[in-house]
């Protein structure tokens, strides 16, 4: 998970922290737990991914995940 991505859209979208938060139900000092590599819900996750219009593998470095072969 990559929270950087998260303050990159709202600073890209000229939203305000408050604002954000306010359109996804999450609290300014949730969201800046989050930023700072706190742990981060799935239905939370949803609800910003919804919000931008984006996948939930947007947040994700899905290059560096290794891939477990199947047998």
């Amino acid at each position: 998970f990559i929270p950087s991505k998260i303050e990159q859209l709202i600073i890209d979208n000229k939203l305000t922290k408050k604002s954000f938060c306010e359109k996804v139900s999450i609290s300014v000092q949730g969201l800046d737990n989050i930023l700072k590599g706190a742990d981060l819900g799935s239905s939370k996750l949803e609800r910003i991914a919804d919000f931008f219009k984006l996948p939930i593998d947007y947040f994700f470095d899905r290059n560096k995940i290794g891939r477990a072969s199947c047998r």
